[in-house]
């Protein structure tokens, strides 16, 4: 598909109407998306133009199913394939009008190339194109990107945990440091360990990255209840200040008293 040889156009006006994109994806699953596209003919007025998708998923298949004026469906192709063309858009469809089309994929997740964080791991789970029929210009209607992860072998206990649980454990130990860097605590050595554990994480070592992560959240958390302990000692000794002030006070108070009950 040579779409870089062709001429770009202004923003297409080519509107998806609705979705149903999952967020994120497990390595190995399959998965199906939807989109429906509509104003198919408005700035640029481009008719017949042709319709081409592409997808990082593997083992693909495209439906795609038009729409009439009427909403009924009339006609549906089914491409297989990472690609498709679909070329024809028009009003004067031999089988009928094109208002809409719907756009159906499903396929399998790919595991991803390399581990990132905290940016999440994605894939292009697919990505509309309007070709004019006529020009030779393109517009990208739109590029739907799925977070994609993977996760510990079912049934094997002694199975290393996957990506999805180690982002957790980071994630959880990021929470920690906050938590305690917001209450005053010392976060330094916690920052490091969890420093090691994305280094970990990004090697794709995602058992020390869990175990780092633990450790970090620990550091995080006993230096949080060390600031707790701190504060609580130093507003006791300072209320123990308090009241030997005032117990003075009295005392003197009292002395001064007795002595000029004394003098009288």
């Amino acid at each position: 598909m040579a779409v870089s040889a062709l001429v770009a156009a202004p923003a297409t006006a080519v509107t998806v109407d609705q979705t149903d994109v999952p967020q994120e994806a497990e390595a190995g699953s399959q998965i199906s998306a939807s989109f429906t596209l509509t104003d198919l003919y408005q700035d640029p007025q481009w008719e017949p133009w042709t319709l081409e998708g592409e997808t990082e998923l593997t083992n693909v298949t495209w439906t795609l199913t038009f729409i009439d004026p009427q909403g009924n469906e009339f006609h549906t192709e089914t491409y297989n394939g990472q690609t498709f063309s679909q070329q024809g858009i028009s009003t004067d469809h031999p089988q009928g009008t094109i208002t809409e089309i719907r756009v159906q994929i499903t396929g399998d997740v790919p595991s991803p190339d390399q581990f990132t964080y905290p940016e999440k791991e994605t894939f292009t789970l697919a990505k509309l194109t309007q070709i004019s029929g006529q020009e030779g210009a393109h517009n990208e209607i739109n590029t739907w990107d799925t977070h994609h992860y993977t996760v510990a072998e079912q049934g094997n206990p002694d199975a290393s945990p996957g990506s999805k649980d180690a982002r957790e454990a980071l994630n959880s130990a990021r929470e920690a440091i906050n938590e305690t860097e917001e209450a005053g605590g010392d976060v330094s050595s916690a920052e490091e360990t969890l420093k090691n554990a994305i280094s970990a994480y990004e090697n794709g070592n995602f058992q020390n990255a869990v175990s780092l992560a633990e450790d970090a959240k620990d550091e995080a958390e006993n230096a949080k209840q060390s600031k707790e302990q701190s504060q609580m000692l130093l507003f006791g000794g300072v209320g123990l200040v308090v009241v030997l002030l005032i117990a003075g006070g009295v005392w003197y108070y009292r002395q001064q008293q007795d002595d000029y009950d004394k003098l009288g």
